[in-house]
This record gives structure tokens, sequence and C-alpha cells, in this order.
């Protein structure tokens, strides 16, 4: 059964303080979590992590640049409860970093990704082949 939250404080840095609608309720740090990457992004300065609400609607954690997260996934993590349908979280489900560019020449570029004439022969080369399956 999805779980709503009632009550959602900021407690500093990237740390929140969640009760829900069962009466369970406990401390989260998302800084270990998230990646603030993409919509996130914002959500990386403590003052805009800060002002996080409850939504009236879908009853979860949000943010006024529209972004929100899943109950069950905060649920879970607070209670050790297992989401529902037998989903499970991702390994340890910390944040991951992404890999650092590497430097090559003036220009810096993902190592191991091919240069862009590389890309362009190699989506021709698979399109021959997916013609030739056909």
């Amino acid at each position: 059964m999805p779980r709503d939250i009632v009550e959602a404080r900021a407690l500093g840095g990237h740390r929140l303080f969640l009760r829900f609608d069962d009466g369970k309720s406990g401390e989260i740090d998302l800084g270990r979590t998230l990646t603030f990457t993409g919509v996130f992004a914002p959500l990386r300065n403590p003052k805009a992590f800060a002002r996080v609400f409850v939504h009236p609607e879908f009853h979860t954690v949000s943010w006024p640049n529209d972004v929100d997260i899943d109950t069950d996934v905060l649920y879970s993590k607070i209670t050790g409860a297992p989401l529902p349908g037998g989903r499970t979280l991702p390994e340890g489900s910390k944040r991951r970093r992404p890999p650092a560019p590497a430097r090559t020449g003036r220009a810096n570029r993902i190592a191991g990704a091919p240069r862009k004439a590389e890309r362009s022969t190699g989506t021709q080369k698979a399109v021959a082949r997916r013609a030739r399956a056909q």
C-alpha cells in the first residue's frame, strides 16, 4: 500500500526528516543517494534543497523546481520495508559519481568515446548490418 508523507523538514545539508501517514518517521541523507545531475542539479545547493515541501496532491517530498521523489523509495530507505511489487533498490542505493572526463589534446572528451568521425562511420555500419539482417 502506498504511503503518504505528512511532514517533511530540512535538517541541514541534504538531510530530511520525514513522517509518514502510518506514524513511522526518520531521517534520510539524500546527499548519499542523489547524484545532483539533471533535474536534481539545482538541489546541490543546500539553500535550494531546504525549500522542500510536501506536495499537496502527490503527498511526497517536492521542491519548487517541480522535482519530487517516489514515496515508496523514501519509505523503504527509512523503515527498511520492501518496495511494493517486489521492486528492489539499486545495489547499495548510493550515489554513483560519473567518471571524470579524460583530457586529450586541447579538447575534453570522455575516455573511450569515439570521435565524431568514428561515430558516424559506426552508425553507418550499424544501419548496413540491420538492412542485411532483414
